[in-house]
């Protein structure tokens, strides 16, 4: 309960929702389009002074928004439901800090029993909370509830009455409180429960904690939370669901130390795996630590020593790490742990560079285990380690024993893959030309350690036949890579091809393939024949040699794209617009209250609360509903989702919805800019301008970072116990709090999106700075840790960033950067335009 933070974020959310998202100036002409029964030239002048108004807030010019609400109010009384007009001047009297003024807007917002009363009372129950007044806030938010409100703020009401009971001391309330909330809201339940059970043990009641609290600690649900599960809309909670399992397994630690109570093996490794799973490894260690020593026959023995040299591996701790594992592997090594223990040691010796011990192992293993399940990945795992010690010959040879021992298998591609990476680098261009024939041979469709795409190897061949001086080929295996939205070795294939305008011998060549484009797209053109002009632009735009002669074929391909017919999808998406009716809603009886209230919040601007309402009103999300939305809704929710600052949902619906209907290789300059925004959101536009602009980084790589590792939902967790938009893992926010001067920071900090773009600014800051600015590097390093970016970059042996992402050895994280890149080139792209307008 912490009161500072809490009216901190309070703050926080009144000012974004008047002033966070004013790109609402587009709306005019949706609303003025719509209104009926006013004059259709007063109702243009009222959209246009709110326009204004909205710019105003946004510069933060709050006494002349007033002014300009004061004469929309005079001259257009009737447009907007009764009180509206009164809630817009509560907003703008709490941006100015003028909580009294506020306060007396709300009220009579509240005498009027106008249409947007229930939110008057949760807001005035926010100002009473803000100056510690428990009882007043209680009797406002029963007020609110007597008003029928929408879920999603009854929602938000019956957490904020159980913690008033809470604040107050009054525990049979509170429970009785949380219990309400947790029949109306079962997602959420474990949250209430875990404070049911914390009143327990406040009350002496131990047993009954106890028995919570353990019930509790087999909640998973945590970590299954992911970018599709339900949104978190009570600001309390964020974060709560997911870490439920870890406070309550906390909790019983608690209760068993203060009355010395006998825990059992199989209870102790329960919980050691919950630390585990959030990577608290220090307690999960206690625990595993107490089943070696209180029961040193017992069959968790094998475990709990290998999980803790796994503890220490994840640390980076790595020595420490071999002697566990070492144990485990001597005392029980006909076990699994035993065996998994003898591998491990492999692993820990690469991770420490100490690759002639490593290998030593590898070998070892596959002597002491032939059979094994691992056996496999051994051998990929020895054709590095022997890369990475200089031995190619020897690796050469282990590819070659891997390829006849897992022949048809990821194995033997991934062997052949190194191969082909080994001869690239010793410069055996013909045999790596030779290897990477053979490779697209294969199915590359399949997961596997170290297994490459189909398109990662045409791209390695196209620049294979660069070093043979194979130019026509080069470039013909280049443009079969289509440059797409999202596709990275598209846009690397592209760079490739515009580079070789810089090579003596190759530069005749390009010159010769862009002509030839060029010709054909003019030829095309005054033909009509637009479909083969826009296949000869594209090729011949990726040829073109210099910005402007690009800009010039931009033009050309802009008239083609207007002659053709547009695509079936999006022309649909085209024919959407917002399905909002600004000023019916106070002469429609056909229209119920939600949709009403919603109407009323979202022609004012104000999103934050609008888009929720909005919504619920048209059952979105709902299981209960019979027809899907229509286009034009879906369009409509994904708009207020993002003016509201809720990118996460806006982007969930854009990509399930909207995105589909646009073909991939359509330029994102030719969509209307409303589109672009949803699929490539810029939410938090201030904090990454004090976190990230103001370090001198770009804004494009956060928001690309953002994007792909939480699609910008703050209550983020991945099943690695990275948690927040930012996903940092426990041990690396805290240590970038520290240097972040956050002294007070606690783990779940990091699902605070101010909290979470700092700890960002603050890591990028030093790693752009580390790697010279080389994003891949960066990128590896933030996904897999400094030490394995550091470790593939060793063994490309070169700064080329093609080789470096070809070497990294987690698939997991060769996506993420590959993701993460062609995000940030359009976020460059989005942005620019943005710039420009």
């Amino acid at each position: 309960m912490n009161g500072a933070r809490e009216a901190q974020d309070l703050n926080q959310r009144w000012t974004r929702s008047l002033i966070g998202l004013v790109v609402a100036v587009g709306m005019m002409a949706w609303a003025g389009a719509t209104v009926s029964g006013a004059s259709r030239n007063a109702a243009t002048k009222f959209w246009a002074k709110r326009d204004r108004m909205l710019r105003l807030m946004a510069r933060e010019e709050f006494a002349q928004a007033e002014r300009l609400l004061r004469e929309l109010e005079r001259e257009a009384p009737r447009l907007v439901p009764r009180g509206t007009y009164e809630y817009a001047r509560a907003w703008l009297r709490l941006s100015m800090s003028d909580s009294g003024g506020a306060a007396r807007a709300f009220r009579r917002v509240l005498e009027q029993d106008a249409l947007l009363s229930p939110h008057a009372a949760w807001h005035l129950a926010a100002i009473a909370r803000q100056r510690g007044a428990w009882e007043e806030e209680r009797a406002l938010l029963l007020e609110a509830l007597k008003r029928q409100p929408a879920f999603w703020l009854e929602e938000r009401i019956r957490w904020r009455l159980a913690e008033n009971a809470w604040c107050r001391g009054a525990w049979e309330e509170a429970i009785e409180r949380y219990r309400e909330f947790a029949a109306r809201s079962p997602e959420f339940a474990p949250v209430a429960q875990f404070h049911i059970a914390r009143i327990r043990a406040l009350q002496g009641r131990v047993e009954d904690a106890r028995a919570l609290f353990s019930a509790l600690s087999d909640e998973r649900s945590g970590f299954e939370r992911s970018t599709q599960a339900r949104p978190i809309r009570v600001h309390d909670l964020l974060g709560w669901p997911n870490d439920i399992a870890l406070q309550a397994v906390r909790q019983l630690d608690a209760l068993d130390r203060a009355r010395q109570a006998e825990v059992t093996p199989e209870e102790r490794r329960r919980r050691a795996r919950i630390y585990r799973a959030n990577r608290a490894f220090e307690e999960a260690r206690e625990h595993y630590g107490q089943i070696i020593a209180r029961f040193p026959d017992h069959p968790l023995v094998p475990e709990a020593l290998l999980e803790i040299g796994r503890s220490y591996y994840a640390e980076g701790q790595f020595d420490r790490a071999i002697e566990w594992f070492e144990r485990v592997a001597e005392r029980f090594p006909k076990t699994p742990e035993g065996e998994q223990g003898f591998y491990f040691v492999g692993h820990a010796h690469a991770r420490a560079g100490r690759w002639a011990a490593a290998i030593a192992r590898y070998e070892a293993f596959l002597a002491a285990y032939p059979k094994s399940e691992a056996s496999a990945g051994a051998h990929v795992n020895l054709i590095d380690a022997l890369r990475s010690a200089g031995r190619e010959e020897d690796a050469l040879r282990w590819c070659q024993r891997t390829r006849a021992q897992f022949a048809g298998q990821p194995a033997a591609i991934a062997a052949l893959f190194s191969e082909a990476r080994i001869r690239i680098g010793r410069g055996e261009f013909s045999a790596a030309l030779t290897a990477l024939d053979e490779l697209l041979r294969e199915n590359l469709n399949r997961p596997g350690p170290q297994m490459p795409d189909r398109q990662e190897v045409v791209y390695w061949r196209g620049r294979v036949l660069e070093k043979l001086g194979r130019w026509d080929d080069a470039i013909g295996v280049y443009l079969s890579l289509p440059e797409e939205r999202g596709s990275y070795y598209g846009r690397r294939a592209t760079e490739r091809v515009r580079a070789l305008w810089e090579h003596p011998e190759a530069k005749a060549i390009v010159r010769r393939h862009f002509r030839q484009w060029h010709a054909q797209a003019r030829s095309a053109l005054l033909r009509r024949q637009y479909s083969r002009a826009k296949m000869s632009l594209q090729h011949a735009l990726r040829l073109a040699p210099d910005e402007s002669t690009r800009r010039e074929l931009r033009r050309w391909l802009d008239i083609v794209l207007s002659r053709l017919p547009v695509p079936e999808g999006l022309s649909r998406l085209q024919q959407a617009k917002l399905s909002l009716t600004c000023g019916a809603s106070t002469r429609d009886p056909a229209m119920d209250v939600q949709r009403a209230r919603a109407e009323a919040l979202l022609c004012l601007g104000l999103y934050d609360d609008g888009a929720w309402e909005l919504a619920e009103a048209w059952g979105w999300g709902k299981p209960t509903r019979s027809q899907p939305l229509e286009l034009s809704s879906l369009y409509t929710l994904a708009v207020v989702f993002e003016r509201g600052g809720y990118a996460h949902e806006a982007l969930r619906v854009a990509e399930a919805h909207l995105a589909p209907l646009i073909p991939r290789d359509y330029p994102l300059d030719r969509l209307p800019a409303e589109i672009v925004r949803l699929l490539y959101p810029t939410p938090y536009g201030r904090w990454l301008r004090a976190h990230i602009a103001r370090r001198g980084l770009d804004p494009a790589l956060a928001l690309a970072m953002l994007r792909e590792e939480s699609r910008f939902r703050p209550d983020a967790k991945s099943p690695a116990a990275a948690r927040g938009l930012a996903q940092f893992v426990p041990e690396t926010a805290r240590r970038m709090a520290e240097r972040a001067g956050l002294p007070s920071f606690e783990d779940q900090d990091a699902y605070r999106p101010e909290i979470a773009l700092h700890l960002l600014g603050v890591w990028l800051e030093a790693h752009v700075r580390r790697f010279s600015g080389q994003l891949p590097l960066v990128l590896a390093a933030y996904n897999a840790g400094e030490d394995s970016a550091l470790r593939w970059l060793a063994r490309a042996g070169s700064d080329d960033p093609d080789r470096f992402v070809s070497e990294i050895g987690f698939q997991e994280t060769k996506a993420y950067v590959r993701r993460v890149l062609a995000s940030y080139w359009a976020y460059r792209e989005v942005l620019a335009q943005h710039i420009r307008r």
